[in-house]
């Protein structure tokens, strides 16, 4: 798949969701990007974890055509997370990326908080079914306040609580670039 890619002229964006794709096949896949770019990548449903974390930092860090990346339900953890928020710190053409079922925690959301903070071109964020509290839900809430890109936000289906919903009602007083934010299955009260 790999070798093919690097040959293509027309391919554009790869949907490789679904298979049991690792280490190995990202390694390839950062050498046939050397040679062609795509601008929408899918791998999600893949077998990626924690020791892929090298490979997906250089893959979002080094291809600025790359615009759309989806690793959703991969496990990733933590570890991870943190290092692709790095890379999208180093990569501001990125404007959508999935991050939806890999199993983060508070401390990716502090990292991705820095990421909606600074990031100039992101205007979609999935974080559906992870493990975020209001540790990191707060931090992301406030991010908000200064970020004038970010269009799409889901926290879908996290641990969050009242004061996550608090932060996000006052960040959306001064923020007016959200249209689509989704807080659903969270624990907040009727408060």
């Amino acid at each position: 798949i790999c070798r093919q890619l690097a040959r293509s002229k027309t391919i554009n964006n790869l949907d490789l969701s679904d298979n049991n794709l690792g280490k190995t096949f990202l390694r390839h896949l950062y050498d046939a990007l050397q040679i062609h770019q795509l601008s929408t990548i899918n791998l999600s449903k893949n077998k990626f974890g924690s020791e892929c974390a090298d490979f997906l930092h250089i893959i979002i860090r080094d291809f600025p055509s790359l615009r759309n990346i989806n690793i959703s339900s991969n496990q990733l953890k933590d570890s991870t997370i943190i290092q692709i928020a790095d890379a999208l710190k180093q990569n501001n053409a990125i404007q959508s990326i999935d991050l939806s079922d890999t199993i983060m925690g508070d401390d990716s959301a502090s990292s991705l908080a820095a990421v909606i903070r600074e990031h100039t071109s992101l205007q979609k964020l999935l974080l559906a079914g992870n493990r975020i509290t209001d540790e990191g839900g707060v931090l992301i809430a406030k991010a908000l306040t200064t970020n004038t890109n970010l269009v799409i936000l889901s926290m879908k289906n996290n641990e969050l609580k009242d004061d996550t919903a608090t932060a996000f009602l006052e960040a959306l007083t001064q923020n007016s670039t959200i249209s689509d934010l989704d807080v659903s299955y969270n624990d907040f009260s009727y408060r």
